[in-house]
């Protein structure tokens, strides 16, 4: 029993030691704010990056930085959401469309379009490309994100 209150202090002891060893290095100074700069780093295009304290940050350290405020954090979420709904239409897309391909092709001496064929299937693929694009193309959650994160920290 005594064997066994001993690795119980000594796991109580390290604890807080194992939970300092874990924290997040990129936590931002309070007076700090996100910016968003144009590099030209040689090549055709120029490329989009993120600073903080002229410091160029990585996705996932400006995800991280992004959550520790609430406001940004729900933007985040959003975000996320939004990109999630947008990917999931793409598999719905292809499957609407091998459908309507077996049904056109099983219908090959049929008269007419292969939309005639298979209009309900051809409507949900065009539907769902549609709505993919459109939330593709709408998802500024990250913007507001950086918004209310540079809002909070001024």
């Amino acid at each position: 029993m005594k064997h066994y209150l001993r690795l119980l202090t000594l796991l109580l002891l390290w604890c807080p030691l194992l939970i300092q060893a874990q924290k997040n290095e990129t936590q931002p100074k309070t007076d700090s704010t996100i910016k968003r700069v144009l590099a030209h780093t040689g090549g055709r295009y120029p490329s989009i990056v993120f600073t903080l304290n002229n410091e160029v940050l990585t996705g996932k350290q400006l995800d991280s930085i992004l959550k520790t405020h609430p406001a940004s954090a729900e933007e985040m979420k959003k975000f996320r959401g939004q990109n999630l709904a947008t990917w999931i239409t793409l598999p719905i897309a292809l499957t609407a469309l091998g459908v309507a391909a077996v049904q056109v092709n099983q219908q090959k001496k049929a008269p007419g379009t292969p939309f005639d064929k298979a209009p309900f299937a051809f409507s949900i693929c065009f539907g769902a490309e549609i709505t993919g694009i459109i939330l593709g193309i709408t998802n500024n959650h990250r913007r507001k994100a950086l918004e209310a994160y540079n809002r909070a920290v001024m």
